[in-house]
């Protein structure tokens, strides 16, 4: 008993299939999140406390260097950490597992005077925390383009959390040529994600220029398929099989086109 069936061919990809196979291209950015969390977390400061704090430094807590002027807070990137949650956890089964990293921050403020301790550097030391409370999971919209190509390809919002900042860990960062003690609070983001710009081992789209990252979109992908290309059967021969005794075989033949 033999069953036909008909498939049905499409010169277009789904536009599933489209934005996973195009979305390799810009996983290659990404090695940029670092950064560009650290300069989210800036803009976003000094957007919520203008006319309190105008400058929010990236760098240890000093008094005097470049970029200092006061008031001020400062972000301190003092560990990275592998996030042990995600693991081995990949975007697409085929595709290389991402490094997920956890970004711990320290967050420091400084008064008029570069005085760290006063009552003044405590209030901006509260609105800093304020913010970032706020925030809670930052937000990628109005972002510049380079920093949306380094973080947009993460799957998972990035969540800020507070730590419990021990006076341990924080006379052990601040020492240095000053030694001193600043009063400050450390916080988490999480999880960001550095991929590998490789290819899955999945098939790729036929048409799309995977070497030099171009991204065509849709239009640009041309899949030629003519009418007659789709295989034909003309004749099954013999129509009825009797199965012979051993050691003899039967031999089925089918004709057609397209078969191969």
């Amino acid at each position: 008993r033999y069953q036909t069936s008909q498939t049905n061919f499409s010169t277009q990809p789904t536009l599933y299939s489209l934005d996973r196979r195009l979305a390799i291209v810009a996983l290659a950015d990404t090695g940029k999140a670092i950064g560009a969390v650290s300069q989210l977390l800036r803009d976003r400061l000094l957007a919520r406390l203008a006319g309190t704090v105008n400058n929010v430094r990236i760098g240890k807590p000093e008094e005097i260097g470049e970029g200092i002027t006061n008031p001020r807070l400062n972000l301190f990137l003092y560990e990275i950490q592998l996030d042990p949650n995600l693991r081995n956890r990949s975007l697409d089964p085929g595709q290389p597992t991402p490094l997920w990293l956890i970004l711990k921050y320290l967050l420091t403020a400084f008064d008029t005077g570069g005085d760290s301790d006063s009552y003044e550097a405590h209030e901006y030391l509260g609105e800093g925390m304020r913010v970032l409370q706020e925030l809670s999971f930052l937000p990628l919209s109005s972002l510049p383009s380079d920093l949306l190509k380094a973080l947009n390809p993460n799957p998972e919002a990035l969540k800020i959390t507070f730590d419990s900042t021990s006076s341990e860990l924080i006379s052990k960062l601040m020492q240095g040529a000053e030694d001193k003690y600043r009063c400050s609070i450390g916080f988490e983001v999480r999880p960001v994600m550095i991929a590998t710009g490789e290819s899955a081992s999945y098939s790729l789209l036929v048409g799309v220029d995977y070497v030099n990252d171009t991204v065509i979109g849709a239009e640009g992908i041309k899949i030629p398929v003519l009418p007659g290309m789709e295989p034909k059967i003309d004749g099954i021969f013999p129509t009825k099989i009797v199965p012979p005794l051993p050691p003899e075989t039967s031999i089925l033949t089918i004709k057609g086109s397209n078969l191969a």
